[in-house]
Order: C-alpha cells, then sequence, then structure tokens
C-alpha cells in the first residue's frame, strides 16, 4: 500500500517506473536524499508474484533493506551475488577472507 507522504516529481517517475518500465532501474543520488525510502516505497508499490532483485553496496545497508522490503524482494550486496555466481560455475572455489590483511601487509614489508 502506498503511503500518504507527498513525493518529487522525481521520486514519483521512480515510482512509475517500477510499475510500467521494463527493464532495470538505478537511483542515483546524494546521500540523504531519500534513496533507501524511496526504494522501500517502490518495493511496497510492485504487484505480487514478481522476481525481484535488489542490489545493495554494503552489508549494513542490505541488512537494513531486508527488514524494509516484502518477503518476495531478494536483497544481496554485490559482493555477495558475485560470490553466489563464481561458487556455482566454481563451488569449490575458496575464498580469502584475510584478503586485505595479507595485501597491506605485503606491501608494508611484514611477511
Amino acid at each position: 500500500m502506498a503511503s500518504k507522504r507527498e513525493w518529487s516529481k522525481f521520486q514519483s517517475a521512480i515510482f512509475e517506473e517500477v510499475l510500467t518500465g521494463t527493464g532495470s532501474i538505478i537511483v542515483d543520488a546524494k546521500a540523504g536524499a531519500a534513496k533507501t525510502t524511496v526504494v522501500v516505497e517502490a518495493t511496497n508499490r510492485m504487484p505480487e508474484g514478481l522476481t525481484v532483485l535488489m542490489m545493495a553496496f554494503n552489508a549494513s545497508i542490505a541488512k537494513e533493506l531486508k527488514e524494509r522490503v516484502p518477503s518476495n524482494i531478494q536483497v544481496a550486496t554485490y559482493n555477495a551475488w558475485g560470490n553466489r555466481a563464481l561458487k556455482a560455475v566454481l563451488p569449490f572455489a575458496k575464498l580469502d577472507q584475510d584478503k586485505y590483511r595479507k595485501l597491506f601487509r605485503y606491501l608494508v614489508g611484514q611477511q
């Protein structure tokens, strides 16, 4: 159900594209521009039964979105989605959880 809030023409255009568009949507705006609020509202306006993937930049945003969007919306970070794709093709691939620490030590000469 749509909220009673008044939306800007740009936000309304996003909702219209969600309902009538045929492709992907990227919402690009400055910090504090209500991107998360708009995306959550857009998911609430979607017809039930759709398969939807929502990509988030980091794990904290993904966690917040999972708590705020309908349960039929799949939320993932780009990293998690990439790892899933890699595992689908290379099931025995191992990811190094300590890679940045190792790289840092290598770069500063601490092996």
